[in-house]
Formats: structure tokens, sequence, C-alpha cells
């Protein structure tokens, strides 16, 4: 019952080609981790699956994959998400408020998580133009860090190259919006 099965040839494909793209991400943050004498843990699609109930309902937190980021003292727990897709607005928005019902139960404080990030890699800045409003709009309280696949593979995940995808644009495009660092330790080390 792996997703996928059963939707024909072309949902496979996609969904491999998904897979590759999320593990090129962690490959290269695992590279960068090296470089800067730092520690990563990564954890697959599958590994970070958390099914929980809150209140009276039941929750999914489905990420395309989940790590911590170590740098000395400082761990950075970090979700990511891998958006390929052309999928509407509100399909996002409901994705970020599973992730919303996820931080505000003690689940993932249960896992030691205090601080989650939300990393989301994306075609395009007017994709991440759409991310930024489905998080403003669900009132995102955990950070949510937007940026493009080729932004990425140019300058690195360690670079200035993510937008802040729960703070508004203050009238700014996603391309022409400041850019900043994923993780505090990059910036600190420039």
């Amino acid at each position: 019952r792996a997703r996928g099965w059963g939707k024909g040839f072309d949902s496979l494909i996609r969904h491999w080609e998904h897979t590759k793209e999320e593990n090129r991400f962690f490959l290269h943050l695992a590279e960068i981790a090296r470089d800067w004498r730092h520690t990563l843990t990564w954890l697959s699609e599958l590994e970070s699956r958390l099914y929980y109930e809150s209140g009276q309902r039941r929750h999914s937190f489905l990420p395309d994959g989940r790590g911590t980021y170590i740098a000395g003292a400082v761990r950075n727990e970090f979700a990511m998400e891998i958006d390929r897709s052309r999928s509407p607005e509100e399909r996002f928005r409901r994705k970020l408020a599973e992730y919303e019902a996820c931080v505000s139960s003690n689940v993932l404080r249960s896992e030691g998580i205090e601080l989650l990030r939300v990393l989301v890699v994306t075609n395009s800045w007017e994709r991440a133009e759409t991310w930024r409003r489905a998080a403003l709009t669900v009132h995102a309280r955990f950070p949510i860090f937007l940026t493009t696949f080729d932004r990425l593979y140019a300058s690195g995940a360690d670079a200035p190259i993510w937008l802040r995808g729960d703070l508004p644009g203050e009238g700014q495009s996603a391309a022409s919006s400041p850019k900043v660092h994923c993780f505090e330790c990059f910036a600190s080390q420039e």
C-alpha cells in the first residue's frame, strides 16, 4: 500500500522523482554539515510520520523528511517539504494546519523537539508566495523557510537564500523579499 501504487505508472514516477529530490536535499545538507564539522541526523519520509490524537480529532504529521542539524551546542530541528506540484493553496493550508496541530500538541515535545522549523523547497518564487499566503492564513506559530530548487543548488542551503514564510512580506513579492539563513549557525560563521 505504498503511496502511489494502484494510481498508475505516472504516479509512481512522480513519487520516485519526489523522493529523489528529498534525498538530494539531505545529501547536500550532509555535505555542508561535514564541511562545517556539524552533525546531521536525517529521518526519511516514513521515519518522520507521526499519527496522534489531540482533543477529539486524529491528526497526522507527514513531512517529506525530518532532521536535526547540530552546530556546537545548538540543535536545529526541522521538517522538510519538497514541492514540485501545482497543488492549490488550500492543500498547503491543510498541510500547515496539521503542522500547527502537531506543534501545539505535546507529541513533538515527547520526542525532544522544542522548536520545529519547516523548510520548503519549491519550483519558483511564485510557488513560494503561495506557501507564504497559506502560512499567513493558518497563522503558523513556527518558522517556515522557503526557497527554490535553482537557488538552493546554485548557492547552497547554508547561504542566505531562504524567505521567511511565516512573516508578512510587507507588500513585497517572494522573489524580491529579503532572504535569510535557515539556521542561525550559518549566519554566525560568515
